[in-house]
Order: C-alpha cells, then structure tokens, then sequence
C-alpha cells in the first residue's frame, strides 16, 4: 500500500473516487436512463440502512419513537449538508460543523461555549 493511501485523511481531502461520482451525478442529471434505476436501487438501500440506524438510535432516547417519515425528514436535512461540504467545498466535517448542524436539525442553537465565536439566535 503506498503512502498516500494508507496515511489518514484530514477531512477535507476528496477521495480518489471523486471524479468518478461527480462524472456519475452530471450524467444522471442530463439522462433520466441512467438517473432512474440509481435512484431505485442505490438511493433507496442507503436511505433504509440509514433509517434503521437512526431509528435504532432514537430507539433508547426519552423522545416518542421516529416515524418512518420523520426519519426520512431528518435524514434529508442532515445528508445534503454532510455531501455537500466535503465533496462540494472540500472543507472538513470538524467538529465545529457537526454541533452547528447538529444543534439546527434539534431546532436549538448551538452552545456557545462549545464554539469560539458564539451563534446568533434568530429573533422569533
């Protein structure tokens, strides 16, 4: 195994297959052919591998039990951000991220002690 492989990765390092994937979503995105099956087969094994782990995860949490809908809900919210900022802009999911991100999906803002700078709270 050669250096580059075996060393860890920083987070904000694009994987070796990147350009594969990003080729892959321009396609589907220009051919419905090639769109429909991924989004049969692929998507959806994700989506219910993803949904048992949430679910089992708020299965111990003193919170009444996710709905298969509610599960989807959040898992749409939380994926987008978590593709989108390593693949997309390169930066790293530290842990800064994942409390912000953590603390909108919980509809609260985030600690400020946990952060250098403190989160503005939208007035409501």
């Amino acid at each position: 195994m050669d250096e580059q492989r075996s060393a860890p990765r920083s987070g904000a390092e694009l994987p070796q297959t990147a350009p594969q994937l990003f080729a892959l979503i321009g396609h589907t995105l220009q051919d419905p052919a090639t769109a429909t099956p991924l989004r049969g087969r692929v998507p959806a094994r994700q989506a219910q591998n993803d949904r048992a782990r949430l679910t089992d995860a708020f299965a111990s949490a003193p919170v009444p039990a996710l709905s298969r809908h509610d599960a989807d809900q959040l898992l749409d919210l939380a994926v987008g951000p978590v593709f989108y900022r390593p693949f997309t802009t390169g930066q790293p999911m530290d842990p800064r991220f994942v409390r912000h991100l953590t603390a909108a999906l919980a509809d609260r803002p985030a600690s400020p002690r946990a952060d250098a700078r403190p989160v503005a709270r939208p007035s409501h």
